[in-house]
């Protein structure tokens, strides 16, 4: 899958372009108490803030300056402090044209 948006990438003129990714909240998974299978991939973060919702725990985080912020299982045991690895699946992104903001796909 991620092969895929490589070539459509390529053949839409953004190879060496600069392009946003964003993922939703619920897309990132902690890898401790609920890992991927498939294709995915990891990143890496230090929780700022750590939220208990009921049935689910909002983990807020910064990653290359940006904040963003992962939706995870209550079950959870990050908390503010710790350095999380979050999951995700390349097929959940979404990719958008840095100049004009539009997504690409």
């Amino acid at each position: 899958m991620a092969g895929d948006r490589a070539i459509r990438l390529r053949d839409s003129g953004y190879i060496s372009k600069e392009v946003y990714i964003g993922i939703r909240p619920e897309h990132l998974h902690d890898s401790k108490i609920d890992p991927l299978t498939g294709e995915y991939s990891s990143i890496t973060g230090k929780i700022e803030v750590s939220e208990l919702m009921g049935s689910e725990t909002y983990l807020h985080f910064t990653k290359c300056g940006v904040q963003a912020i992962a939706r995870v299982d209550a079950k959870t045991s990050l908390r503010a402090g710790d350095t999380a690895e979050l999951h995700l699946h390349w097929d959940k992104i979404h990719i958008f044209d840095i100049e004009t903001e539009k997504a690409i796909y």
